[in-house]
């Protein structure tokens, strides 16, 4: 496409206010830098944006989860635990499904007498339980606290600009 041929009055006040804001930032994406146009987004699409991406994020995390036992595996589920999970929070706070699952995974992976864990000691070190349920127990207190359930808020259809598979 040859967007970046029309004249700028033609993008800003023809184009542009047809358009929603994935579209906005896909028709930016195929034009060169200086001829970007900036509009504001609405707190609630940059809300439900943050929720989209987050959400993509846990969804290829938690698909690692039903991996098989491995070292892998718990090298996944750390990661997810301590790095992921933290940064993604918003959507259990406009999620309730969501955040529900989220509880019932926490639970799952901090219950010290998961058979994975009893099953394979190997693999799961106590240090590595003790890390893990530490990490979980903050995770259930931000939710209880920062992040408490607000209402649901409908997630964005995805969007190949914003988030890459």
């Amino acid at each position: 496409m040859y967007l970046d041929l029309l004249p700028d009055h033609i993008l800003r006040h023809e184009l542009f206010p047809l358009l929603d804001y994935q579209d906005r930032a896909t028709v930016n994406a195929s034009l060169p830098k200086s001829y970007w146009i900036r509009t504001k987004l609405n707190p609630k699409k940059l809300l439900q944006l943050d929720m989209l991406y987050a959400t993509h994020i846990l969804k290829r995390a938690l698909k690692c989860i039903e991996l098989p036992p491995s070292i892998q595996k718990r090298e996944v589920i750390k990661t997810l635990v301590t790095d992921v999970l933290p940064k993604c929070l918003i959507v259990a706070k406009y999620q309730s499904k969501f955040r529900t699952v989220l509880l019932d995974r926490i639970t799952n992976i901090s219950d010290e007498e998961n058979p994975a864990y009893t099953e394979h000691p190997d693999i799961y070190t106590p240090e590595y339980k003790q890390e893990i349920v530490s990490a979980c127990k903050t995770i259930r207190a931000k939710l209880d606290s920062t992040y408490s359930f607000q209402r649901d808020l409908p997630i964005m259809p995805l969007a190949t600009t914003f988030v890459s598979s």
